[in-house]
């Protein structure tokens, strides 16, 4: 009953040693006396107890220790699960299984287990479906158990939720140095069923039937219930990051990380969620997660995925080849020139090729390996900073790289498939940016995007009309209108990264007075390693009086030094006019096709190489290397030895001019000699652009070789492409 004060009054009062005034309220109500909890305090009665700070985990088994709940028993997640299934589909019942006498004993008292923890329970009534039992052997010696319901999937209707990629959760840890892992125990089985769907996943043992109470694995709709049941109950807490039944915690300080630690075991406290505490990786700052290492530099391949494919024989067959490239492909995103790397091990894999492992697979192999081994770290993607992407294209792949800051976010490679080969290059240029844009789009989509290319062409073809590209850059520029894309003009030399997808150049010297072709592996067309291999050819064959070849990178000031040195004629063929070389363009043509088939069929080139020195010339019926070397040279087709004696060739350079004559006589029966050029006359020459007027300049040495200015600059043409005009015409391509 309550009663209103008739009065207030001020009284000391004192208890032990504490004295204070207190303000009492009268009342004419007899009940008991009332001291409130403020007059407590000032009396000293009760003391205020601030709240401990809370301190920090350090170790597994203290955080095992503090939630112990979490860490025993088999879990339950909140609700049962229905299992939706087809009515169309008719049910299908599997009889038992033989079971290995070795393991019948052991699986029968994991069955006597699972009963004890109801995870399963027997079956006595009849059920429309029957599965077959699965038994796999754990690395502890332990059976797992599972169902084999290839049938029973048929009929499932899958609840389709969306499971992240270990590149999206990835994305999400900039700035992030701690990390702990936590691994769901027994995860599907911690999901109860409901009787219907339980009656489901009935399967045949040696002792009866049984049916899963918890949800099995194999189930085609387990891992998407799963990942729904995980993030319905911590998708919500900041800094935690799901797939599957691993759980990571990143956060960018401990006292963060703690932070989300307490929220994630209280959640799971409440939610009935177990963790497996001997699978916990605590609170490191290296932390292995789906199959990559995570470090707050970034990320690295797994040094056991490295280990095992570095310490793999090389492959025997095309199955192995596969499980071998299939290994690889996993970690691609670590190799900058994936494609190009595997490019002639994929050779093997056609379904014309030949299967013969030769010397350059082994290379091409140990390449691979090599590029593993040094496999960079992939800085974290941050959404905050600017991003750019460098792609460029070879002549049989595609690579791309996304940057931020200049450090690789992730790289991306693909081969050209035979149709693409044959696309032109500023076409495959723009493919290897539509390539790059679809891999990164999870990245890139909705953000204004730097990309670097090494065409220069592809700045105007962006800016230009839609309408004005040619059809088939209309069809990718198309698809790259969804993205905000803005393409600069890089030089190769600056796109360290994608300009390493270019493969290593094959160059051909060919003999003017015989045929005779060697060809040679170069890394690249740089004057200094043309110049390395050329003293090799000549210290073998003798050093020429002439060398005609084309200007790059025959016309560079290290090249001029060294034929001056070595007492060399250097000739230039005309730009644009690769007829004016024609004995090197037919000599590339024919070790190209050669090569190409060698490639086909398996044939070691070599060995190719070898048959063309030894293939007799049209007119003269001798080969190359009876002409240099006076004998025919032992091949793999059996002859006997009076063939490879050695004899002189009979006049065979009067022979040999005889027939360039004929050659020469037919070829100017359609050709007409061209009239002189003055110095001073006015000329149209034919460049990329179209036709440019050109004043003539000079005569040269060579034949029918003319110095020309045109927009300012020398430059040298041939008079092939002269025409007598109001001006004179000169064509360069």
């Amino acid at each position: 009953m309550r009663s209103s004060p008739k009065g207030v009054v001020l009284l000391k009062c004192k208890a032990e040693k504490a004295t204070a005034t207190l303000q009492f309220y009268v009342s004419d109500q007899s009940d008991m006396p009332i001291l409130g909890r403020a007059a407590c305090e000032q009396l000293q009665l009760v003391k205020r107890i601030e709240p401990l700070a809370k301190t920090s985990v350090s170790t597994k088994e203290e955080l095992i220790n503090m939630y112990p709940s979490v860490f025993t028993g088999l879990g339950e997640f909140p609700r049962v699960h229905h299992i939706y299934v087809d009515p169309t589909v008719t049910p299908v019942i599997h009889g038992c299984r033989n079971i290995p006498l070795a393991v019948r004993d052991k699986l029968k008292e994991t069955l006597q287990d699972l009963v004890r923890r109801s995870v399963i329970s027997p079956v006595t009534e009849p059920t429309e479906w029957v599965n077959s039992l699965v038994i796999t052997e754990k690395k502890n010696g332990s059976l797992r158990v599972c169902l084999d319901p290839r049938d029973l999937n048929k009929a499932i209707k899958r609840q389709h939720y969306s499971i992240p990629t270990p590149d999206e959760v990835c994305s999400n840890l900039a700035g992030k140095s701690i990390f702990t892992i936590l691994d769901e125990k027994d995860g599907y089985w911690q999901i109860k069923l409901d009787e219907p769907s339980s009656k489901l996943c009935t399967f045949n043992s040696p002792w009866g039937r049984c049916r899963f109470r918890r949800l099995p694995f194999g189930i085609r709709s387990a891992s998407e219930v799963f990942q729904q049941k995980n993030c319905e109950t911590f998708g919500d807490i900041q800094g935690v990051h799901i797939i599957a039944d691993d759980m990571i915690i990143a956060a960018s300080s401990e006292q963060e990380h703690d932070e989300i630690l307490d929220k994630v075991m209280e959640r799971a406290k409440a939610a009935k969620v177990r963790f497996n505490g001997e699978k916990i990786q605590f609170k490191v700052k290296t932390v292995k997660y789906m199959g990559h290492i995570i470090t707050p530099e970034g990320l690295r391949p797994d040094e056991a995925k490295v280990k095992a494919i570095t310490d793999m024989p090389p492959p025997e067959d095309k199955q192995a080849l596969q499980r071998l490239l299939g290994m690889t492909k996993y970690l691609a995103q670590y190799i900058p020139k994936e494609a190009s790397l595997t490019a002639p091990l994929r050779q093997l894999l056609r379904k014309d090729a030949v299967w013969q492992w030769n010397p350059h697979h082994s290379t091409a192999l140990e390449n691979l390996k090599s590029a593993l081994t040094k496999a960079p770290v992939l800085r974290f993607y941050d959404h905050k900073k600017p991003l750019t992407i460098q792609a460029d294209s070879s002549k049989d792949g595609l690579g791309a790289c996304l940057l931020q800051a200049g450090h690789p976010v992730c790289y991306a490679s693909r081969a050209l498939t035979d149709t693409e080969q044959r696309y032109a290059q500023i076409e495959k240029e723009l493919l290897a940016i539509l390539f790059a844009a679809r891999k990164f789009h999870q990245y890139i989509y909705g953000r204004t995007v730097m990309v670097q290319s090494d065409h220069k062409p592809l700045e105007n073809i962006m800016q230009k009309q839609l309408c004005k590209a040619p059809a088939r850059l209309q069809r990718m520029l198309l698809q790259l209108q969804k993205y905000e894309l803005n393409i600069a003009y890089t030089p190769g030399k600056h796109m360290h990264i994608a300009d390493m997808l270019s493969h290593a150049t094959v160059g051909s010297e060919a003999d003017d007075s015989g045929d005779l072709y060697e060809v040679l592996n170069i890394p690249d067309k740089s004057a200094h390693t043309v110049i390395q291999k050329m003293k090799s050819v000549f210290a073998r064959h003798g050093i020429p009086k002439e060398l005609v070849s084309d200007n790059v990178p025959f016309a560079s000031y290290e090249m001029q030094a060294f034929a001056a040195s070595w007492d060399v004629k250097l000739t230039f063929s005309s730009p644009g006019y690769p007829q004016s070389n024609g004995l090197a363009e037919r000599a590339i043509k024919t070790v190209k096709h050669a090569l190409k088939k060698a490639l086909q069929t398996g044939t070691d080139p070599h060995l190719v190489l070898l048959s063309l020195r030894n293939t007799p010339v049209t007119g003269l019926n001798e080969s190359p290397a009876q002409m240099l070397m006076g004998r025919v040279l032992r091949s793999t087709i059996p002859c006997s030895s009076a063939v490879l004696q050695q004899s002189t060739p009979q006049h065979i350079h009067k022979r040999l001019v005889d027939l360039q004559s004929r050659m020469r006589r037919q070829y100017n029966r359609n050709a007409k000699t061209l009239p002189e050029l003055a110095p001073g006359l006015t000329v149209h020459m034919q460049s990329r652009r179209g036709w440019v007027p050109a004043v003539v300049v000079q005569r040269r040495d060579e034949p029918r070789l003319y110095g020309a200015n045109a927009c300012r600059k020398d430059i040298q043409e041939k008079q092939t492409t002269l025409e007598k005009n109001t001006s004179q015409s000169v064509q360069r391509r």
